[in-house]
């Protein structure tokens, strides 16, 4: 696949969110694999002989996928933070930190992000510390197709820096990782913007990151993590006053966070509980929907969007 990316991304920015593409959320979850395949196969699929191995070392699972696909053959990717842990607040033994001291590239979202795996990396020779690559990065740019396109740049540069010998394996797995997400931005762009509705109600404001491109606004539940437990009854009262006159029927949460807050405003208010999953890491009893892949999550997501904005289903126009 040619190396067309800079144009790609132009094209795309020029895109209006209202304006509906035939695909749908079945087709273009057919057209990234048919995508995936035409430019080259799986992951890892192409090395370049002679050139090392780089053992890239992150905390966050979504970066894992994009080093993985983007390094191919020349990398070796380990994601430190065992699966059912929560990467935002787990604490890495010193088994872990030293590896992350060790590895041949680190990759953080840094901002103090991840505290314990921030404090391992910074013994580290190479990292690359997403925050301070693109100051203007928000915090979860892996939840947005069009900033993952930055990350996956920056993940690029900072392999081609450490490994130059295998600059043309990194710069074909950018390219593939590019037109996968410039295809995942326009499945986004192209439903979402459709929709009738554009609020959701959550308990964490991680997926406010989808306003403006998207169409998307989210409004924050925060009784819960205030009090966790059992939260005061003012708030439960304000809470679902809220719920109410956003006229929404569930509340999503993060999976990482408990139900219980949560239970009295979704009882009072008389609406469903959901799930949006961030994609920081494999959640406790797995990834939802038993999907696995970056871009099959993502599609999850925006399935779960796509249902709660009562947006038309594929092929029946906006």
């Amino acid at each position: 696949m040619s190396r067309t990316r800079r144009d790609g991304r132009r094209q795309r920015t020029g895109w209006l969110p209202g304006a509906r593409r035939l695909t749908g959320l079945a087709a273009g979850a057919t057209a990234l694999a048919v995508l995936a395949a035409g430019c080259g196969g799986p992951a890892k699929a192409e090395a370049t002989r002679g050139a090392p191995v780089v053992t890239v070392v992150t905390g966050l699972w979504a970066l894992q996928q994009a080093a993985s696909e983007i390094g191919q053959g020349n990398v070796h990717v380990v994601d430190v933070v065992p699966p059912g842990e929560d990467p935002r607040t787990y604490e890495l033994d010193p088994a872990e930190a030293a590896r992350v001291r060790s590895a041949g590239l680190v990759i953080e979202a840094g901002g103090g992000f991840q505290p314990s795996f921030d404090a391992a990396a910074a013994g580290s020779a190479h990292v690359l510390d997403l925050s301070e690559a693109d100051p203007g990065l928000p915090a979860y740019p892996w939840l947005s197709p069009f900033r993952m396109e930055q990350v996956a740049r920056s993940i690029g540069s900072a392999l081609e820096r450490v490994d130059p010998a295998a600059k043309g394996t990194f710069a074909n797995g950018e390219d593939n990782e590019q037109a996968l997400l410039g295809s995942l931005d326009g499945d986004y762009l192209s439903t979402l913007g459709a929709c009738p509705l554009h609020t959701i109600a959550a308990s964490d404001p991680t997926f406010g990151l989808l306003d403006g491109r998207y169409l998307l606004k989210v409004v924050a539940i925060n009784g819960s993590r205030d009090q966790p437990l059992r939260p005061p009854q003012s708030i439960v009262e304000r809470e679902v006053a809220l719920v109410r006159r956003l006229g929404v029927h569930e509340i999503y949460r993060d999976v990482w966070q408990p139900l219980d807050g949560l239970l009295e405003v979704q009882a009072e208010a008389g609406v469903r509980l959901g799930t949006l999953d961030p994609l920081t890491g494999e959640p406790p009893g797995g990834w939802p929907g038993h999907r696995k892949g970056y871009f099959e999550l993502m599609e999850y997501n925006l399935e779960v969007l796509s249902s709660a904005l009562d947006c038309p289903a594929p092929g029946t126009g906006a």
